[in-house]
């Protein structure tokens, strides 16, 4: 079977970069995944919002999601998935398992050992500090695909007897066996099972390729949120010439304009001086048109 380039289409966020989170948190997303906590409840996608206890992700065609765990691994997961974590430790927010039902996930280990484990129905992995990789489970196949981005680790599909080493620009696939409509395994002393199936050799997927889509994704966020940033800073700077050609304020006013206003029932009018100060408090008959709950600016009445 020929191996399969897995698709190159997550997203690119600065804000993975940052430190570590206590509770598994939502760092972004894309579309509309959905995040199914306990009791059939649906988690609210907010940035930097956290996940306090057992949920499932499911991501349709062109949903994404990026989660971030307590040990500093940043987990991307792809359209067309189905990941679970089931269970959330209430004390100290981390996560022992990640579960691959269908579908992809690119995994970003922290720098240092994690306690994570990422499985599925192919394998169950500690993935060494460091390393970068996509894992996918094709459950109509049934089979497994896993490229490494950076970093080198041992590929090992529970008890079968053969593993596979990987570093950066390797990948390997391993396509199992139905029983009915279970995956088919050989089940061994002490708990152990190896699934049926056949490990194909070490593949090479266009790293150099890939790593340049993620530069120029890289560098497009980079240019988006510099372009925001000068738009925001114009905006700033013509609220503030705005501001600034007013003599008064709170609200803004010209010299020898007046505002009016109700307070407790009745309407009061004040003069904009040459200090810049809204003085000559006067009480005025209530007239609705220049009179509200709200100040109304305009050319004194005299």
């Amino acid at each position: 079977m020929r191996f399969i380039i897995l698709s190159m289409g997550f997203f690119f966020s600065l804000s993975v970069l940052g430190l570590p989170t206590t509770f598994p948190e939502i760092l972004e997303w894309k579309k509309s995944p959905i995040i199914e906590l306990e009791n059939q409840k649906v988690a609210v996608l907010k940035k930097n919002g956290q996940l306090k206890n057992a949920f499932v992700v499911v991501t349709a065609n062109e949903d994404e999601v990026i989660l971030k765990f307590s040990g500093g691994e940043v987990v991307t997961i792809m359209p067309r998935s189905k990941v679970q974590v089931p269970q959330v430790s209430p004390e100290s927010g981390d996560v022992g398992e990640l579960f691959i039902h269908d579908g992809t996930i690119r995994y970003k280990a922290g720098l240092e050992s994690s306690k994570l484990r990422v499985k599925s129905a192919f394998f169950d992995l500690k993935i060494p500090a460091g390393v970068d990789l996509f894992l996918a489970v094709i459950k109509k196949q049934p089979s497994t695909k896993l490229q490494v981005i950076s970093g080198e680790m041992t590929a090992q599909f529970l008890d079968f007897e053969k593993t596979q080493k990987l570093k950066a620009g390797d990948g390997v696939l391993f396509v199992g066996e139905f029983d009915g409509e279970n995956i088919k395994y050989d089940f061994l002393l002490n708990s152990r099972k190896a699934p049926h199936g056949v490990l194909g050799p070490l593949e090479k997927f266009d790293f150099e390729s890939f790593t340049r889509a993620e530069k120029i994704k890289h560098d497009e966020v980079k240019k988006k949120l510099e372009a925001k940033k000068k738009a925001e800073l114009i905006r700033q700077k013509k609220q503030k010439a705005y501001e600034d050609s007013f003599l008064c304020r709170e609200p803004f006013g010209q010299r020898d304009q007046c505002y009016w206003q109700i307070e407790k029932e009745q309407c009061f009018r004040f003069r904009c001086n040459v200090s810049g100060q809204w003085g000559a408090k006067t009480e005025r008959p209530m007239d609705k048109s220049q009179c509200h709950p709200e100040p109304h600016v305009g050319e004194c009445d005299y």
